[in-house]
């Protein structure tokens, strides 16, 4: 329980009273009057902010200030005098009410009601009816007549709860007691004053005002400058101000002091936080557009400040502020500034952005990391834009005395982003001719893209195709290749990154070949000869090669082994047959042709089975191959698969049965191949025919005789 605290002088607009209740004010911890501002003590958008508490945030504010009620006043007294009536040696609050005002027991706020309507409602109900903030009425019971946080409140507390009515030369009107009429007054007269009724008496009146430090003018005072309507109205309530000695006793008493105004803060500021309304920031800050020509105006006194700002007038706004209903919104510039004015909300409306084409649409370049920006509200668009990077520009728009540009990309999407113009400076993109043109190979599936906007073309190149190039650009460090000089305006490429240079092979069969023809090795990719001329006849060793546009190039055994980008091509190129020791018959075992050994390509009619030819040369490539003695007599490249051939074989004049000498395979005498199992020594074998090869004599069992199996033995591993 706390002490009464002694008589405080309360001071109202209609002269000086003595309150009884001041009498009955709860003692409050000392506390240093900090950031008192005589001209401001409170700002308009705080006190008419009838939003801060529904009636049940009021009913549970009062409970907490006031836990628990001495209904019945069996507590003792703080009070001075009274008297004991049951002679127990002390005096009661309940016997102190008795003998000074009739009164036993008491209704602490939390518990009081009127008209069937509790405190709590009745307070809320005057906050809504003139849109006054709920915390302001509270106060005003506190430092009025304690009703807060009193425990046993006498019934001529709530009589005149807030002071309205009671002059300081006359008793107070009976015509507004009651907590219900005492609210609605000093909310209607709170009103009257932000509202600068005309039909309301106000003695003081925004700007410079005299204000006594105490009802005795000798205490004398100073001029104020009172910076808004809801400081007016507080003075209007209570027409003085704290001197030094006051404020700096913070709930004390000090000579010449007057405490009405002081008290008001320290409650205020104790209870719910500042009396001041700061600006706040806009959830998005952002550039908007004066819609009819208007004024900055501050918003504590709603008068007009600076000059006229035109209808569509754009400014970027960063802060706002809602004082009495009213939104006001700030600049950034203001804002940076802590400037106290801002714009009506309802003079305002939102920027469109409107973008136009460039009359050149063309590159530039940034000239230092950025981002792209929203115009509107200047936030980052995208991932970071390193300086140096080259953008497309077609479209543009200004905003304010700014202009940004917007990409090829952006535009096409109707994307809205883009780079402040100052930012950028003009470049270009050109296209040059590739030091040496020439044919690559794609390493992966890739797209021809749009430089501008990077969007495909369309233009799609499968894994390992192979394209040829001439010119390229390089833009924000990639080389970009095309096919030929792009039209003007046009800026397609496939990314270099995307193509390795076409790759040498192994040939299967590493061989020699000799030149057709007086040629020249060549770069295959670009087609460029290069050293010096290989007469016809040439014998050459290959090992690798490659095939460019369809063209085979064959590599020599040296240039492999040096990884040399060289080639000969094929078609100077033919197989370096060998002369048969013996020229010999072979007969034809199914339908065939004539092949190009190299390639395997067809050429002629078809050689029906059986066809008895006389060969003279050779060559083995991934396989065995015969030529023909009259394709050897013309140096044609053309050959029979010695798969397709076998002996022309003649009978024993002995058919007989002779002894293996060493474990053995069969073969095939065209091509000299292994067939069939291992037949180990000592197998007796009954031969029929025979067959004698480059001085060689081979014998055929009568079994392979009979099924005309083309499969031999040489005669010197039998006996």
């Amino acid at each position: 329980m706390t002490n009464k605290r002694i008589n405080i002088i309360t001071l109202s607009l209609f002269g000086l009273i003595t309150s009884i209740a001041a009498s009955f004010m709860q003692d409050a911890p000392a506390q240093a009057l900090t950031g008192w501002k005589a001209g401001n003590i409170m700002d308009n958008s705080i006190m008419t902010n009838k939003s801060t508490m529904s009636a049940g945030a009021i009913q549970t504010f009062l409970n907490k200030k006031v836990p628990t009620c001495d209904t019945n006043g069996t507590q003792t007294s703080e009070m001075a005098g009274g008297k004991d009536y049951n002679g127990d040696g002390r005096i009661t609050r309940a016997e102190w009410g008795r003998y000074k005002y009739g009164q036993t027991t008491f209704i602490c706020l939390k518990n009081y009601s009127q008209d069937g309507k509790s405190a709590a409602q009745i307070i809320y109900n005057a906050a809504q009816k003139y849109s006054i903030n709920p915390q302001v009425l509270l106060v005003l019971l506190q430092k009025e007549q304690g009703l807060v946080t009193d425990t046993w409140p006498l019934n001529i507390q709530y009589r005149s709860a807030t002071g309205y009515g009671c002059p300081d030369t006359a008793p107070c009107d009976s015509d507004y007691y009651g907590l219900t009429n005492q609210l609605d007054w000093a909310a209607k007269m709170f009103r009257a004053i932000l509202n600068d009724s005309p039909s309301w008496y106000t003695p003081y009146e925004l700007g410079n005002n005299f204000i006594q430090y105490s009802p005795n003018s000798s205490c004398g005072g100073s001029t104020v400058y009172i910076e808004n309507r809801a400081t007016q109205a507080l003075y209007n309530y209570t027409p003085y101000q704290p001197n030094k000695a006051a404020r700096d006793a913070g709930w004390g008493t000090a000579p010449c002091g007057a405490y009405g105004n002081r008290n008001f803060y320290l409650y205020f500021t104790d209870w719910f936080g500042s009396t001041r309304a700061s600006f706040t920031s806009l959830q998005t800050p952002r550039w908007m557009q004066v819609k009819t020509d208007t004024y900055k105006k501050n918003p504590g006194t709603y008068s007009n400040v600076d000059g006229t700002i035109a209808a569509g007038t754009q400014i970027f706004f960063s802060s706002k502020i809602t004082s009495d209903g009213v939104t006001y919104i700030r600049t950034r510039h203001d804002t940076d500034k802590n400037e106290n004015k801002g714009i009506l909300v309802s003079d305002l409306e939102e920027v469109t952005i409107s973008y136009t084409p460039l009359t050149s649409p063309r590159f530039f370049e940034t000239t230092s990391d950025l981002y792209k920006l929203d115009p509107i509200t200047e936030r980052p668009v995208g991932a970071l834009i390193p300086a140096g990077t080259k953008i497309y520009a077609p479209t543009k728009v200004n905003i304010g005395a700014s202009s940004y540009l917007r990409t090829q990309h952006d535009s096409d999407r109707n994307i809205q982003a883009g780079i402040p113009l100052a930012s950028l400076r003009e470049t270009s993109v050109a296209y040059e001719r590739l030091g040496q043109p020439r044919w690559l190979q794609a390493a992966t599936n890739t797209q021809e893209v749009d430089l501008r906007t990077q969007a495909t073309t369309g233009l799609s190149i499968g894994a390992n195709s192979q394209q040829y190039y001439d010119y390229k650009t390089t833009l924000n460090g990639i080389t970009y290749l095309t096919n030929g000089l792009p039209a003007t305006g046009e800026y397609p490429g496939i990314p270099l990154a995307a193509f390795m240079e076409i790759p040498f092979t192994p040939i299967k069969y590493a061989r020699d070949f000799v030149t057709a023809s007086t040629t020249q090795k060549v770069t295959p990719a670009t087609g460029t000869a290069i050293d010096s001329t290989i007469n016809s006849g040439t014998k050459i060793h290959f090992t690798s090669k490659i095939v460019v546009n369809g063209q085979t190039y064959l590599r020599t055994q040296h240039d492999t082994d040096r990884n040399l980008q060289k080639g000969i091509p094929f078609t100077s190129l033919k197989e370096d047959f060998l002369n048969l020791k013996y020229v010999r018959d072979l007969i034809t075992i199914r339908d065939t042709y004539k092949r190009n050994p190299t390639t395997g390509a067809t050429s002629g009619s078809v050689i029906p089975a059986g066809t008895k030819i006389r060969f003279a040369s050779k060559v083995i490539t991934d396989q065995s191959y015969l030529r023909t003695q009259d394709d050897t007599n013309s140096s044609s490249n053309l050959a029979i698969s010695a798969s397709d051939l076998r002996e022309d074989f003649v009978a024993l004049q002995s058919p007989r049965y002779l002894t293996v000498q060493r474990n053995t395979y069969k073969r095939n005498p065209t091509t000299g191949l292994p067939v069939g199992d291992l037949i180990p020594a000592g197998s007796v074998i009954f031969f029929a025919t025979k067959i004698d090869m480059e001085g060689v004599t081979y014998l055929r069992t009568s079994h392979d005789t009979n099924g005309n199996i083309n499969a031999v033995i040489p005669m010197s591993l039998l006996r």
